[in-house]
Order: C-alpha cells, then sequence, then structure tokens
C-alpha cells in the first residue's frame, strides 16, 4: 500500500539523591509574541534561532502544527484537522509531558481527541520551551522530552490585536486579545473562534472520504463542517508589595463536531475549562532570589460517538443513532513551588517540587454493551528536584540534577472486566528517581563541544492499567494492571559552531527504553486480549541544523532528523524487532528575505519512505515525499499587517509517517495532509 525488579540504573539513582542535590536540562525555547516565535536551545546542547516573521506567515490552526517545523525531530500526529498531537523524536502520548506556564495538563479521550497542546492558545503564548529526550526534571515523567507553554507578561499601557484569516476550504479563524497594565494592576482578555471544512488532498480526495467499510462517513456528513471550536479568557496580575506578585487567570474552550478520520469516532463535544492562582516572590534577602508558587485546576468533558459513520446504522444504532459512544470527564489538580537559590559564585541553581492529582473516568456503550472503560481512577504524583550549572574557571562548564517522585494510582470504579482476566485488580504505587548530567567544551569563541546523560522515569497511566473496552464478536482491549514503570536513559554528544554569518548544530543521541509500554496481542484467563505491556527497545538518531546570512535581508537555514528504534526484547505475539510509530529521515530548508516592511520565506520539506514498520499494529509502508510552499508578509502602517501564504504548491498528496494509529477506537485510516492550501490573514495591532 502506500504509503518487581528493581533496574540497576534505579538503585544508583536512588543512592546518588542521598547525596547530590543538581540537576541539568537540555531545552529548545520556541519563543512566540503574540503571533510570533524565535527559537533558541540551551547552551549545553543547541541553539538555534527561528523567525518571528516565518512563524507569524503561518496561520496553523494549533500550537501543534506550529511546533512541527520548530525541527524535524518534532513531527506531527495528523489524525483530523485540528487537535493534532506531536511525537518528538519517536516518542509521544504520555511519554512527553506538557505544562501550560508550568501546570500539567492531560486528554480526556482514550484516543487523544484532545492532546494536551490543544488545550494550549496562540493568543498568549510568549515561548514554548522543548527539553528532548530524559532531561527535563522540573515536572515529573518527562522520559521522552517536555513541552511547556509560558504566556507573555502583560505590559503596562494599553495594547492589543485582532486577526482575520481565511483560506482554502472555507478555514476561517478570527482571533483578538487586548490588555491594559498599570505599575501595579494589569489585565488581559483573549478570545478566538475557529472552523474549516473538510480539506482535500492532493489528489482532490476529501479527508472524509479516507476511512471505508463502517468506518466510512455517511454521505451527508462528506461535506459537513470539519470542526468548528472557540475559546476566551483571561489574566489579572496584581503586585501585592515590592517584592510579591499575584496572578489569576481562567479560560473556557469549546470544541464541536470535529471530525477524526484516523478514528472510528467523532468529538462531538469537548468543553475544557482552565484556571490557576500564582504568586511570585523576589525577595532582596534569604536563601531564593526569586520562587513562584502555583494553585492550578484543569476540567475536560469530552463526548465521542459514531453517530457520522455507516457504523451508527447497525443493530440498535439504527434506532438511538450511534452504534459506540464514550463519555470521558478528565480533571486534575495540584500545587508546584520552583525557585532561585541564591548561590553567588556557586553557580546558578534551581529547586522546587510539585503535587499533582489527575481523575480519568471513561464510560462507553458498544452495541448494547457497557463498558467501565476507565473506571474513576485516580493517580496521584509527588516529587522534588533540584538542578543547578557551574562555569569553571576553564573552558568548561557542568549542569547536573536530581529528582525523586511517587506516583500512586488507584482504580475507584467498577473492575469486574479486568479482575476476570488477570485476577485481582488493585492499587500500584512507584518510587521513581531521575538525574541528568552534562559537559560543555568551549574550544574557542566559535566552536564547541557537549555531551549528557540523563535518565527518567514516568508512572503507567490509567489508560494502561485498567482500560476495559469488551467488544461484540471481537478481541477486547484491555489495560494490564501489572505494568512496571518505563524509563529512558539517554546518551548524547554534539558540536557547535557560531560564527558571524554562519551557524552549525548537530547531535547524536542513543536511548535505552527500559520496561517501555507497548500494544500487544496477549493470553489471558479470558481469552486473547489486545493490552499493554514492557519491552525494552533502542531509539537512536542524529539531527542536524545550519544557518547562513547572505547579507541584511538575506539568510537561509536548513535542519534533518533521522532516528530508528529497535525492540530489544519481543512481547509473545510479536512478529519483528521494529519500533512502532518512529518517523523517517526528514529535511527541511528555508530561503528568507526580510526589510523593513516585508517577510517572505521559500520552504521546502522532504522525508524518506516509511519502509521500517511495525505491521502487528498495522502501520503501513509509506511513501517518501516533498513539498513547496511561500510565505510572506506586508507592513501596510504601523498597526496594519497583511500576509499570504500558498502551502504545498505542487498539490502533492502525502502523510507524514505512521503514528498512534492503533486501537482501542483507530479506524487504522492514515490521514492524508492538505493539498494546495492558499491562507490570506489581516491583522490590526497596537
Amino acid at each position: 500500500m502506500r504509503y518487581a525488579y528493581c533496574h540497576p540504573v534505579r538503585w544508583t539513582l536512588c543512592a546518588l539523591s542521598a547525596v547530590s542535590g543538581t540537576v541539568g536540562q537540555t531545552v529548545e525555547v520556541v519563543e512566540l509574541e503574540p503571533f510570533f516565535v524565535n527559537s533558541t536551545r540551551s547552551a549545553n546542547v543547541q541553539t538555534s534561532q527561528v523567525s518571528g516573521e516565518h512563524w507569524r506567515s503561518r496561520g496553523a490552526v494549533g500550537l501543534a502544527e506550529l511546533l512541527e517545523d520548530a525541527e524535524p525531530g518534532l513531527a506531527l500526529v495528523r489524525k483530523a484537522g485540528m487537535s493534532n498531537d506531536v511525537v518528538l523524536r519517536g516518542l509521544g502520548g504520555d511519554d512527553v509531558s506538557v505544562t501550560l506556564d508550568g501546570r500539567k495538563i492531560y486528554c480526556a479521550c482514550s484516543n487523544r481527541m484532545d492532546p494536551p497542546l490543544s488545550h494550549a492558545i496562540a493568543e498568549n503564548a510568549g515561548k514554548v520551551e522543548i527539553a528532548a529526550g530524559p532531561f527535563s526534571l522540573r515536572r515529573a515523567g518527562s522520559l521522552g522530552g517536555h513541552i511547556n507553554v509560558q504566556s507573555t507578561e502583560i505590559q503596562s499601557g494599553y495594547h492589543g490585536s485582532g486577526e482575520l484569516r481565511y483560506g482554502s476550504f472555507n478555514e476561517t479563524s478570527v482571533s483578538m486579545w487586548g490588555s491594559v497594565g498599570t505599575d501595579n494592576v494589569a489585565i488581559r482578555v483573549q478570545g478566538a473562534w475557529m472552523a474549516s471544512d473538510p480539506y482535500e488532498n492532493g489528489d482532490g480526495v476529501k479527508i472524509t472520504e479516507l476511512p471505508t467499510g463502517n468506518a466510512a462517513y455517511l454521505p451527508a456528513v462528506v461535506d459537513d463542517r470539519a470542526y468548528t471550536a472557540w475559546h476566551a479568557g483571561g489574566e489579572l496580575t496584581w503586585q501585592l508589595s515590592e517584592t510579591l506578585e499575584g496572578a489569576f487567570n481562567f479560560l473556557h474552550r469549546s470544541d464541536r463536531d470535529v471530525l477524526f478520520p484516523g478514528l472510528k469516532m467523532d468529538a462531538d463535544q469537548t468543553l475544557t475549562y482552565q484556571t490557576g492562582l500564582r504568586l511570585t516572590g523576589t525577595p532582596k534577602d534569604g536563601l531564593f532570589e526569586t520562587w513562584v508558587a502555583d494553585l492550578y485546576y484543569n476540567y475536560t468533558d469530552h463526548l465521542m460517538t459514531d453517530s457520522k459513520r455507516v457504523s451508527s446504522t447497525n443493530g440498535p444504532g439504527a434506532l438511538r443513532g450511534w452504534f459506540m459512544r464514550t463519555d470521558a470527564l478528565s480533571r486534575n489538580y495540584g500545587t508546584s513551588f520552583d525557585a532561585t537559590v541564591a548561590a553567588d559564585r556557586y553557580g546558578e541553581w534551581r529547586v522546587g517540587g510539585e503535587f499533582d492529582r489527575r481523575h480519568w473516568d471513561s464510560d462507553n456503550v458498544l452495541q448494547l454493551i457497557e463498558n467501565e472503560m476507565i473506571p474513576d481512577v485516580v493517580l496521584d504524583t509527588l516529587g522534588m528536584y533540584a538542578e543547578g550549572s557551574y562555569d569553571f574557571d576553564s573552558p568548561f562548564s557542568l549542569q547536573l540534577g536530581l529528582r525523586l517522585d511517587r506516583f500512586a494510582t488507584a482504580p475507584g470504579g467498577d473492575t469486574t472486566f479486568l479482575s476476570s482476566l488477570y485476577g485481582k485488580v488493585g492499587d500500584r504505587d512507584f518510587i521513581e528517581p531521575g538525574a541528568f548530567a552534562s559537559l560543555r567544551w568551549e574550544l574557542s569563541k566559535a566552536a564547541a563541544l557537549f555531551a549528557g546523560l540523563g535518565s527518567a522515569a514516568r508512572s503507567p497511566n490509567p489508560q494502561e492499567l485498567y482500560l476495559q473496552v469488551e467488544k461484540p464478536n471481537a478481541q477486547h482491549w484491555a489495560g494490564n494492571p501489572n505494568l512496571d514503570a518505563p524509563r529512558s536513559n539517554e546518551l548524547t554528544a554534539g558540536l557547535e559552531y557560531q560564527v558571524e554569518a554562519w551557524g552549525l548544530r548537530g547531535r547524536v543521541f542513543h536511548s535505552w527504553l527500559d520496561d517501555y509500554i507497548y500494544p500487544v496481542l496477549t493470553s489471558t484467563a479470558g481469552g486473547d486480549i489486545q493490552s499493554y505491556d514492557n519491552l525494552d527497545a533502542s531509539l537512536y538518531g542524529v539531527e542536524f541544523s545550519a544557518e547562513y546570512r547572505f547579507t541584511d535581508s538575506w539568510s537561509v537555514d536548513a535542519a534533518l532528523a533521522w532516528q530508528q528504534g529497535e525492540k530489544r526484547s519481543r512481547p509473545v505475539n510479536s512478529t519483528n524487532d521494529v519500533l512502532a510509530e518512529i518517523p523517517p529521515l526528514r529535511a527541511q530548508a528555508t530561503l528568507k528575505y526580510a526589510d523593513g516592511r516585508n517577510r517572505i520565506s521559500f520552504e521546502t520539506r522532504a522525508s524518506q519512505a516509511q519502509t521500517r514498520i511495525d505491521p502487528d499494529l498495522n502501520e503501513q509502508d509509506m511513501g517518501s515525499w516533498i513539498t513547496f510552499s511561500i510565505r510572506g508578509q506586508r507592513d501596510l502602517s504601523k498597526h496594519w499587517t497583511l500576509g499570504l501564504a500558498v502551502e504545498n504548491l505542487f498539490d502533492a498528496t502525502y502523510a507524514l509517517h505512521n503514528a498512534q494509529v492503533r486501537n482501542p477506537f483507530s479506524a487504522f485510516t492514515v490521514v492524508d495532509e492538505p493539498g494546495r492550501v492558499v491562507k490570506a490573514s489581516l491583522r490590526y495591532e497596537f
């Protein structure tokens, strides 16, 4: 076709945590002023710059689509026209933690129709920090990486922006924000509305025409809206004293009738509420130079059915309008504390901790079978960390860090079906340390070498442990309450070279994934089922980027990423050693021009064919592809900006890669990328 054993590393880390208190981090930072993005990475791994003008012209539906082009190692997971996901160097799902201003947020859908990145909004995004690999210790569970979306500070005076964007397939968005601030009090409000019809691939096939069989869309739906969404929120900050500031934020988001051709159901409705309270201290003396304390609460109610599919006409669906239905509820609340220690000549040090409680409950109906799909599970996370950096009186600098977490999870609902397969199903408790160390060697003013070793783990999530889906006349899908906590141990090394006009960066990495959680076909007392199991695997790759500035106006940048995954141990019924969902070699290059009023970019992206697949998970061979796009902006005046973009200029038909095309409700439909898309935007700001 187209297209409870204790690991020695854990013992070592436990011992280290008793004698050390420092941490290091490998971070890429993508800065976003409202509708702007710039990119830098920490000095110990890589540092790059992504033009804000480049991002202003993109007009992406969400942050996942924006970040997909930040570097080739971060790839989009395409299942729909919006609310898409990402994989970071081949790892996704809960292996990559997502925080909004340092606050954890989770999905409610078992198929990630509402991935955490979809809960972020662009209007107030200040920067996005991307830590690749197990090198982010400030929040728990970041074995594959950590993405933190940080809001901009509210400036003094009156500021605001409004933008209208329209494109192919009636893709429409209206967004606005406004703020007013004094020396003591500041407030900002923001909101947006967006909608689109189903887009077409390069062959003129709508994404609603891709699913077949029972997953096919009803004729009346093929030309219907692909999604409608809106959100509104606000932030308030106030100066409590000379050294103490308070902040409060609230956001409500509503997504309706979002079509997911890659799955068997669609999202009828997703309602999200986010609220948080923050105190920031800048004491004049004492142990801490600065500190931040957070309280937060997030709530998501997600409803999905097959009411728009052929399957809805089967059996009882002909009477009630759907054959399968899932109502999921996710909420989490917690507190965190982060502080910078006044260490003076002993380097820069940070300490902190967090407590997070995650509730996840999901009820499913298949035909006449009522499943307590995720039985009201609670997952508690309690953790603390310390990290620091030190510059020697030499060309060397060092970063170190430690973290310790306790995860405790318990089902609060009926687990009768799971017990019939595994016997007694009970609570689980995990204590997991993490650590990081990196060394940088300045060879000259222009060149440097770096190397790092990191280790991090996460708890199995409620779905992996306690999922219960009894299917009529088909293999059931169930969690595995006996899973161990997965861990990544990674070694990375690279180089940087920077002169006046040139910038080069390269990195190699090798991750040893222990007890990696993987979908499998397994045998239980109740027969063969689709479930999860632990396996050991290796993930390794190369990343490279370069920039060159010809003149003050013209520049070019290029990047590539290659990664490959292999199973080091096979599940019982596995037929191959290929680790699934690993994107193939990918490269991109952009030629950019910018003067005082005009910005234009010519972009090409390409991918090698994906032939390393795991057919056990219904992955498919996928062809190579190359696309070209043109984007431009012109400042009409001090306040008005006009934008125009033509994406996929030559109308290629292609799909990115195999990613999360898995059960329990996957249609195993590879969702193509849009064909040629023309977008125009008009923005006013003050």
